[in-house]
């Protein structure tokens, strides 16, 4: 009966892709970046909320050469797999992570960046 038991456990951990998460789901956001001490954020120009910002494309790496006042931050456009909501990044003060797997572009910060 335990074999039995197992075999369906694994049965049913194959069949549900093995702990893939549904509620990730890939996303095309644009917005305004910061980087720096304990913040790594994008406040999105569609909604203004805020997500820490797991860099896996290097664009952190580029920041100080592409920001031309560190408070304002950059203009980007990114592809990215976004998190279920939760506490994310430092502290928990963010309610989603966008893992960045692509940059479309990356350019210093102008005031109607996100008024377009």
């Amino acid at each position: 009966m335990l074999h039995r038991l197992i075999l369906l456990l694994i049965v049913v951990l194959i069949s549900t892709g093995c702990g893939d998460d549904p509620s990730e789901s890939e996303v095309e956001v644009s917005g305004r970046y910061r980087s720096g001490f304990e913040t790594s954020e994008l406040i999105l120009c569609e909604s203004g909320e805020e997500w820490w910002v797991a860099d896996s494309d290097g664009l952190a790496a580029d920041y100080d050469s592409i920001v031309e006042e560190p408070a304002n931050g950059l203009y980007v456009s990114v592809v990215g797999v976004v998190s279920e909501i939760g506490e994310w990044g430092h502290m928990g003060c963010y309610s989603r992570e966008l893992r960045i797997t692509s940059v479309r572009e990356a350019r210093a910060w102008l005031d109607e960046d996100c008024t377009r």
